[in-house]
């Protein structure tokens, strides 16, 4: 790798057929894995990157248009260095890269950092120059801040559109928990306005005088690209939530926007996991106690689903064959092959009990309050 730096290969450039494995990630991150290995050699070839013009020292592993997956990390190479190669940790701190980005969970390089298995002395030197380049970093945290207020602005007088573009702004230039706050509310109010929308198509489409006209036809066609726009934005809300909660685990805001935005998915078991959590880490905040006890009168249970899990690939795979009778889950509104008892007394998709009886419409209007 070196000898193709020095004879001019482009330091952005992807991994060649070698290392199909790792499709969109760039030299720069694989000079930062596992430093044990050939460590001093990587270090070279990462002062070499360094050197190039087109090189970006805080590239992303992955394509921002897709969504979260092994391969899809958005981490930056010093993500990977915090893990794998301290030296170059330090390196890349030395050169500018941000410490304060954050990939698609929320996680930041300092908790990789924390979690690695370097030894003390080279954690303490790496996070006191995380802190030098964060405190030296003045004009970022001047312009994200500017650029939030102006989102705030944009948020209040009902104009989305502008304020995402404003906060995501604000997010390039410094990564910050009240940024991704903000944007889980937004996404949030974006979700359950095109939920209120959505019930009530759903209803005028299959109602006595609708049911087989052109309007209901049409009705139909729209309801269903307005179902995959809402479902992105409960996805875009829990996005943000979770990472603002992996800044600031104890933050009640982002607590309650995790666990409405995992009620938008129709997650409710780890909707009540993220609303108890920041009750207690929050004694006596009243909009999180209201949700547990909700959830918990209406008969949720922290159990949670594991979507890979033999028997629900079973029943997927059972669907996929022949329905058979089912029966609706009331909280996910999935049909369940019978008989119910197969599965234990938790639907496969969100773990909740399949025969709990559920008053009608109490659903979404929790989902949607």
């Amino acid at each position: 790798m070196a000898r193709a730096l020095e004879q001019g290969a482009p330091a952005g450039a992807t991994t060649n057929a070698a290392y199909e494995d790792f499709p969109f990630c760039t030299l720069l991150h694989l000079c930062c894995f596992y430093g044990e290995d050939h460590g001093a050699g990587k270090l070279e070839c990462l002062n070499l990157l360094a050197a190039q013009p087109d090189v970006d020292l805080n590239a992303r592993m992955g394509d921002p248009h897709m969504g979260p997956g092994c391969m899809n990390t958005r981490e930056t190479p010093l993500h990977i260095a915090c893990m794998y190669h301290a030296d170059a940790a330090l390196r890349l701190l030395a050169l500018g890269a941000r410490p304060d980005l954050v990939d698609w969970g929320g996680t930041t390089a300092l908790s990789r950092l924390r979690k690695s298995g370097h030894s003390s002395a080279k954690k303490a030197a790496i996070e006191a120059a995380m802190q030098t380049a964060s405190s030296q970093d003045t004009g970022a945290v001047t312009r994200a801040d500017a650029l939030r207020e102006e989102g705030n602005a944009a948020f209040r007088a009902g104009d989305d559109t502008v304020a995402q573009a404003k906060y995501e702004a604000s997010l390039e230039a410094r990564v910050d928990g009240r940024t991704l706050n903000n944007l889980a509310a937004l996404h949030l109010r974006r979700a359950t306005t095109l939920g209120r929308q959505n019930v009530a198509a759903w209803r005028r489409a299959n109602s006595p005088s609708g049911v087989g006209t052109v309007d209901s036809t049409t009705s139909e066609n729209v309801l269903r690209v307005n179902l995959q726009l809402e479902d992105a934005a409960w996805t875009d809300a829990l996005r943000y939530a979770l990472q603002a909660r992996e800044l600031n685990p104890a933050c009640p805001k982002a607590a309650y926007r995790c666990a409405r935005a995992q009620m938008g998915i129709k997650d409710f078991p780890r909707a009540l996991v993220a609303a108890r959590e920041g009750a207690e880490a929050n004694p006596g905040e009243p909009t999180l106690m209201r949700l547990v006890t909700e959830l918990r009168a209406l008969g949720v249970r922290e159990v949670l689903a594991n979507a890979m899990s033999p028997e629900t690939l079973r029943m997927k795979e059972m669907m996929r064959s022949s329905w058979g009778p089912t029966v609706w889950c009331p909280f996910c509104n999935i049909p369940l092959p019978l008989p119910l008892a197969q599965y234990g007394g938790h639907c496969l998709r969100c773990a909740c009990d399949p025969e709990t009886v559920v008053p009608p419409g109490k659903i979404n209007q929790l989902r949607l309050e």
